[in-house]
């Protein structure tokens, strides 16, 4: 069996090239991975602070509706024009009864006839 001494020895010997083997293979390998790890933080600090400037579902829902009825009240307004020149040139002739027809049928807002 071992002495005490050899014990001693062996598990000195052994120590050493643990500690050798970490600090030659292990810890490196923890030193890259802790590198790529920052590397992956800083990526994703980078994807947040995008994500939050970015406009939400209610911000973009206003933003259409107001686009919308902005559009709808200038579509309103050309067709008011456009009746009332259809209107100036009835009454002046220009139009006959059938070329005035077709452009009511092309009405955006039809009107009611009072």
């Amino acid at each position: 069996m071992l002495e005490e001494k050899d014990l001693n020895k062996i598990q000195g010997m052994m120590a050493e090239t643990m500690g050798e083997v970490l600090s030659e293979n292990v810890i490196p390998a923890l030193d890259q991975l802790n590198t790529r790890v920052d590397s992956l933080e800083k990526k994703f600090d980078d994807l947040d602070k995008k994500v939050n400037r970015m406009p939400d579902r209610d911000y973009i829902d206003r933003a259409v509706a107001e686009l919308k009825g902005s559009y709808t009240q200038k579509l309103r307004t050309e067709d008011q024009k456009v009746n009332l020149l259809i209107k100036f040139l009835k009454e002046k002739d220009v139009l006959g009864t059938e070329h005035i027809a077709q452009l009511k049928e092309l009405q955006v807002f039809p009107a009611l006839e009072l």
